[in-house]
């Protein structure tokens, strides 16, 4: 159990303190290419919490996790999790829109100083359009306006297992610059034995990988 970790403790944040084209400055020639690359392709990026934006980014997002191979979230979590956080105005949904489709999502919480890319994906159509890297700049400068400080691409591979599972995007996270993270383990302060072993053994579970 010592090694086995919930969630992620390595990530990568971009510092929004600076301008904007200090920001772009920042990050590998590749993340600013690509990001014109969207540009020049008329790609649009648009923030929409209704009950189609839910159902829009549930479909890219499921389609993104079985391309990876993971168990995508159920619907009724994100539902839940965006009735509280939008109302509040400490998250919203996002989309890179291409020729009247939206082909990339991410859903950010905003916290204090940060605001956090906490789940998304992609279609795997259109990939020449680069909408996700234009859809990540706008994140920031959307939360840069709101006066967060920096943007946490959340969750990159530990830099010692080149084999790890998130190593893919993790190098498309590293285009943006930033700086990388190393968290320490959370710990657990179990109060009920029997429940907390319930909940380890289900997590443990393959299909909850």
């Amino acid at each position: 159990m010592a090694d086995h970790y919930l969630e992620a403790r390595d990530t990568r944040c971009i510092d929004l303190r600076p301008s904007e084209a200090a920001i772009l400055a920042q990050m590998k020639p590749k993340g600013r290419y690509n990001i014109g690359v969207a540009q020049r392709h008329g790609v649009s990026i648009v923030e929409d919490t209704s009950e189609q934006g839910l159902a829009d980014f549930q479909s890219i997002y499921e389609e993104t996790a079985e391309r990876q191979g993971r168990k995508p979230k159920p619907p009724d979590y994100f539902e839940e999790l965006v009735s509280l956080l939008s109302p509040a105005q400490q998250g919203s949904l996002f989309f890179a829109e291409y020729l009247g489709m939206r082909i990339a999502t991410a859903l950010v919480v905003y916290f204090g100083p940060r605001a956090t890319y906490f789940f998304g994906g992609s279609r795997d159509i259109h990939r020449h359009v680069m909408a996700p890297y234009l859809l990540h700049f706008e994140v920031m400068r959307k939360a840069k306006a709101l006066g967060h400080q920096c943007y946490d691409l959340w969750g990159i591979a530990p830099p010692d297992e080149p084999n790890h599972p998130w190593r893919n995007f993790s190098v498309f996270k590293a285009k943006f610059g930033g700086v990388e993270v190393h968290l320490v383990p959370t710990l657990d302060y179990v109060y009920d034995a029997a429940a907390y072993d319930g909940y380890v053994a289900d997590r443990r579970h393959p299909d909850n990988q």
